[in-house]
Parts: C-alpha cells; sequence; structure tokens
C-alpha cells in the first residue's frame, strides 16, 4: 500500500480551513485530521485518530455515510452528505460533507478525502426561519380573515341599517295614512266612506306583505342552502310563476305573449326555487311598471351553449341615470317608490341567483315606452 505524503506547507493549508478535514487510506484508516476537525466531527480532543479506522473516531451516523461514499467515489463520483443528525452528549447534532476521491500521479486511487462541517446552527436558523415564515403566513392568514370577517360583519351592519330605513321609508306614508284611517273610523258617515278606509287598510297589508316576502328571500339568499339541483323545463317554471301572479297580471289586464322555441330541447341544471325566484321577481317587475292594459313579452334564445330569457314590457322604464343603480340593494327610482311596493330587493336577489349559476343579467330600458331583461344560464339537454 502506497504511503500518502504531507507536506508541512500541505499541513499548514489544511488546518487554514475552518471546515474539517480529513483524510482517509484506502482501508479507511485516517492519515490526517486538521485542527477544525476536532469540533466539525465532535471528535474529543483527548483522542488520538491518527492510524485508527474512521469507524473507531466518528458517530456511527457519520461513519455509515461515509462507507456509502466510498464506494461511490471508487467509481469516480463525488458523494455529498447533505444532511444526518446524530446526538452528542444529548444534544442534536445535524452534519454535512462532500467526500473526494485522492490520487497519485499515475492516477490510481490512493485514498479519500472528506469535508466535512457541523451545519446545526445553519439547519436551526433555516428551521427556525421556516417556522417564522410558517407562523408568518398563519398570522397573515389570520388577519386576513378577520379583515374579511370585519368587512363582513360592516356589511352586514350596513345592509341592516339599510334594511330598517328602507323598511321605515316604505311604510311610514301608509303608517300615516293608516293612523289617519284609525281615526276616521269614529266618523264614518256612509258605505263609501267606508270602503275607502278598507281600501286603505287592503294597501297598507299588501305593502307590508311585498317587504316580508322581499326580505326573507334576501336574507334566505344571502345565508346559503343546499338547494337541490335537477333538470328545470323553463316553460314549467313559467307556468308555475305566470299562476302565482295571476291576480296581479289580472288585476291590471296585462297581456303576456309567449314565445318559447327551446323549452322542450333546452333546460337548465338548478335549484327549482332559485328558478322560479329569478322569473317571479323580474316578472313582476314588468308587470307593476307596464301601463294598464299593457303588454308583457316573453321568449327565448340558444347560441353557443347558453340558454336566454328575454322579458320586454312597454311601461313606463327607466330614466338614464337610475339605470345604473338598479341592481344595488335597496334602491328605487323615483317612479318605482310611487308605482310599485317592496323594499328594492327583487333585481339584486334575481342578479345574485343568475351570477351564482353562472349567467348573467343585462337590462335595457328607455324612459317612458319600457324596458328589456335579458338574463342566461348554461343551457343541457332536457333528455338527460
Amino acid at each position: 500500500m502506497e504511503k500518502i505524503i504531507i507536506s508541512s506547507i500541505g499541513r499548514s493549508i489544511l488546518n487554514s480551513i475552518s471546515s474539517g478535514i480529513i483524510i482517509l487510506n484506502n482501508s479507511g484508516k485516517i492519515i490526517f485530521a486538521n485542527r477544525s476537525a476536532y469540533k466539525e466531527y465532535h471528535i474529543p480532543s483527548s483522542k488520538e485518530v491518527i492510524s485508527r479506522h474512521y469507524k473507531e473516531v466518528l458517530s456511527e451516523e457519520i461513519s455509515q455515510e461515509i462507507e456509502k461514499a466510498i464506494e461511490e467515489v471508487k467509481i469516480g463520483s463525488l458523494y455529498r452528505i447533505d444532511q444526518i443528525k446524530f446526538y452528542d452528549n444529548g444534544m442534536e447534532v445535524f452534519f454535512g460533507a462532500t467526500v473526494y476521491p485522492l490520487f497519485n500521479e499515475w492516477s490510481e486511487l490512493i485514498g479519500f478525502i472528506v469535508n466535512g462541517k457541523d451545519i446545526t446552527k445553519i439547519i436551526l436558523e433555516s428551521e427556525e426561519k421556516k417556522k417564522l415564515k410558517e407562523l408568518n403566513e398563519k398570522l397573515n392568514l389570520i388577519i386576513e380573515n378577520f379583515k374579511k370577517q370585519n368587512e363582513e360583519l360592516n356589511s352586514a351592519v350596513n345592509r341592516s341599517e339599510n334594511i330598517i330605513k328602507t323598511v321605515f321609508s316604505t311604510l311610514s306614508s301608509p303608517i300615516t295614512k293608516l293612523l289617519s284611517l284609525i281615526d276616521d273610523l269614529d266618523n264614518i258617515k256612509s258605505l263609501d266612506e267606508l270602503e275607502d278606509i278598507k281600501k286603505g287598510f287592503k294597501d297598507f297589508v299588501t305593502t307590508f306583505m311585498y317587504l316580508k316576502e322581499e326580505f326573507a328571500q334576501y336574507t334566505s339568499f344571502s345565508v346559503g342552502s343546499n338547494k337541490k339541483t335537477e333538470y328545470i323545463n323553463i316553460a314549467n317554471i313559467l307556468d308555475i310563476v305566470i299562476k302565482d301572479l295571476e291576480s296581479e297580471i289580472k288585476n291590471k289586464g296585462i297581456e303576456l305573449k309567449i314565445n318559447l322555441q327551446y323549452s322542450d330541447k333546452k333546460c337548465l341544471l338548478t335549484s327549482k326555487e332559485d328558478t322560479i325566484l329569478v322569473f317571479k321577481n323580474i316578472l313582476s317587475n314588468a308587470i307593476h311598471y307596464s301601463k294598464e292594459n299593457g303588454i308583457v313579452e316573453i321568449e327565448d334564445r340558444f347560441w353557443e351553449g347558453y340558454y336566454f330569457i328575454v322579458i320586454k314590457d312597454y311601461g313606463i322604464g327607466i330614466r338614464q341615470e337610475e339605470l345604473k343603480n338598479i341592481f344595488t340593494p335597496f334602491y328605487r327610482g323615483e317612479e318605482s317608490i310611487k308605482m310599485a311596493k317592496g323594499i328594492g330587493l327583487g333585481l339584486t336577489i334575481a342578479k345574485m341567483i343568475i351570477e351564482e349559476m353562472g349567467g348573467a343579467i343585462e337590462v335595457e330600458s328607455e324612459y317612458g315606452k319600457g324596458t328589456t331583461v335579458t338574463f342566461y344560464f348554461k343551457a343541457y339537454d332536457c333528455n338527460k
């Protein structure tokens, strides 16, 4: 076996290196260890290492990795010991190293160089940074959730305040009139006067019922629920809605012109209750804002996989400056306050449902001439 000779200059250079340098011969005996090796490999300073096998000197964990490394290095590969863990006097230690081949002048393998370092501080700092990062991310998530909840709470508070203001505003005039009617009960002189009082009571109850229905729709949809989805036939939904609005249609003398070309072929995949609510709110608006004995047209269209519904009336229309606000909760235009009951949630609810179903809604209107509402959903074949 060839003897490995290290010159005094070579020793000085190796001793000046901060990492632990250990040189082994082919049989695994240590022929050199620089000053840093004792510290980096956790070798007791009193322990003599020269001429001893590395397995007798180093920890079992490091020895096992060096044994693997030697086999790799013999076939011409470098071997990196990325991160191994062992215990020194009960303390957790992390160690990393690179094992190099050592050749003579004839390119014959005569030994191995192990350049190792205690990387405990680096690992712990890295782990600490990782934990701090995770903690920071969790903290940011908590903050974001708090912000979101705070925004939702503020929104809910504002919504509640708006509801209360709108309800009081809407009921203010009917309540004043109702109180006046109650006072008039003591002074009834004719059946005509009694009929007027009865009509006043009926108007108040009707207004209250509209408020109750819209508020119930809005709060129930905002909270959300697991609704059953099914294939919905538009013609069937429209029949249900028209029947529900029958008295309003009859009282106002509205003529419905219905032209459904695709209802027997194309369906929606959604909640029946939500679909009824959409049609009811939009058609109800068309009826309310139509003129006496007016016409409301309903037709369907199909394009690029979407089912379109168009509901058109020839009523009072909407001013252009008011058109941009029609989907805003509790918003009611000047004419709508005069003509229709409610708190301004019908179109808001319809839009929320339509968009949740992946569709969209658009309103076009000309003041004094009428309004056209177009909305669409993804279409499905009814025979599925």
